[in-house]
């Protein structure tokens, strides 16, 4: 069936600039395509795909609707498609002033965004200075294989002897308290950089180019890399660049681990509060190696898992099948239909639910039994010696100062979490 074009720049005469885009095929039926300079990614159906493809060769609108209709029995309306490509910057419609999309570098910048204003701009991508043979060397297999016997002696060590592994105690002291806090936090953004490091160097030794920025998940501010770009890339290229944090924490992990088991085997003589930071440096790590099991939340794992499942939006689509289920549960009509979602993802979703049910109740596992107590412990401590006799003032002043840094590190993201609650409409991410 034809439609009529409302839009007078895709009439059936008119013929469209259309960027050179990348794609993977990551289904039967769809096709991803990206734009890399602006890290613009999204997914189409393969027969939109070929006529972008017919439209690049420089057929009209109104020649690669025939074309389709040749193919496939029927004349689409491609005017809606046009224009939401034009909004992502994959064509524009070729007038005789249009800026093309192979000419709009080396043209003056304030002239491109004046003959191409719904165009997205290139973005300036960070770390492209670290050499791509290094990063290729640091992720080839060999040093893979060399991290997994790292990590395994590690492993090895904590079969032999799980009471090496640091609870939720050693994030405690009595003494020393504000110094030890300063250092833990101190400490939490070298985890961070390190991990989100990570990432970037994985995703450099696939050519890829990164941006750095930060963001929340749930009441946590993290740093955030922006790979976009990894979906240019085939799929079984992604994963690495994607567990690669992982990879770093679990490294850390097992240095502190080897650092403790020699101290213990008098190896090596750390002083006390040396083996108290170790025993915290490496509580931290496995913590945050646990929220990355908190499937309700856009973790490296999930990433890595939507990736291999290949499932465009497992994370909406799991927490939509849930909200239905609560719903019927409770007796009320589903609120999302879900039918349009292929029946083998649909399959997917039912089983990552439970998935998702699981990472919720890690979620408030740690929060109620290792975050909480943490807290508690150093309240009880700071009550103590403000209202004991046995304190003295420096004790005192000690733990006021610990008790403020601790209360900044926590509430900032609290806070911000709780005002994203206010401000807009409660999204998955967010519960």
């Amino acid at each position: 069936m034809v439609a009529a074009s409302t839009n007078p720049l895709y009439t059936a005469s008119a013929y469209v600039d259309v960027y050179p885009f990348v794609r993977q095929e990551e289904s039967e039926e769809e096709l991803l395509i990206g734009r890399v300079d602006t890290n613009n990614f999204i997914m189409l159906p393969k027969e939109a795909v070929e006529i972008l493809d017919d439209l690049a060769h420089g057929k009209t609108i109104g020649e690669a609707q025939a074309l389709y209709a040749e193919r496939y029995g029927e004349i689409p309306d491609l005017v809606d498609l046009l224009e939401q490509l034009e909004s992502e910057g994959f064509v524009q419609p070729l007038q005789s002033d249009t800026v093309r999309f192979g000419q709009q570098a080396s043209t003056n910048a304030a002239q491109a965004v004046a003959t191409t204003p719904n165009q997205p701009r290139t973005v300036r991508f960070h770390f492209t200075f670290f050499p791509v043979r290094l990063a290729q060397l640091l992720f080839s297999p060999i040093a893979l294989a060399l991290y997994a016997i790292v990590i395994g002696g590690a492993a090895a060590i904590v079969l032999s002897q799980p009471s090496i592994v640091a609870g939720w105690r050693a994030m405690v002291v009595d003494e020393q308290m504000a110094l030890f806090t300063l250092i833990i936090m101190l400490h939490g953004f070298v985890i961070t950089f390190f991990h989100e490091l990570g990432h970037a160097v994985a995703a450099r030794s696939r050519g890829i180019d990164v941006r750095f920025g930060i963001g929340r998940r749930l009441w946590v501010i993290v740093a955030e890399t922006d790979m976009s770009g990894i979906w240019s890339i085939k799929r079984n290229l992604r994963f690495l660049p994607i567990l690669a944090g992982m990879v770093v924490d679990l490294l850390s992990a097992a240095i502190m681990i080897y650092l403790a088991f020699m101290h213990q085997r008098q190896i090596i003589n750390l002083s006390d509060f040396g083996y108290v930071l170790v025993r915290a440096f490496m509580w931290s790590y496995l913590l945050n190696l646990l929220f990355q099991l908190y499937f309700f939340v856009r973790t490296d794992i999930y990433y890595f898992l939507s990736t291999w499942l290949r499932c465009s939006n497992l994370m909406g689509d799991t927490a939509n099948y849930m909200i239905n289920q609560f719903n019927r549960l409770m007796g009320r009509p589903e609120s999302h239909n879900q039918a349009a979602i292929p029946e083998r993802e649909r399959t997917i979703i039912k089983r990552y639910a439970f998935f998702w049910l699981i990472g919720r109740v890690l979620a408030f596992y740690s929060l109620f039994f290792l975050t909480l107590p943490i807290l508690w412990s150093y309240a009880s401590i700071l009550f103590e010696r403000m209202f004991g006799s046995s304190s003295n003032n420096l004790q005192v002043l000690d733990s006021i100062l610990a008790a403020i840094l601790i209360f900044i590190s926590q509430a900032v993201g609290i806070f911000l979490w709780l005002w994203s609650l206010i401000r807009r409409k409660v999204s998955v991410d967010d519960i």
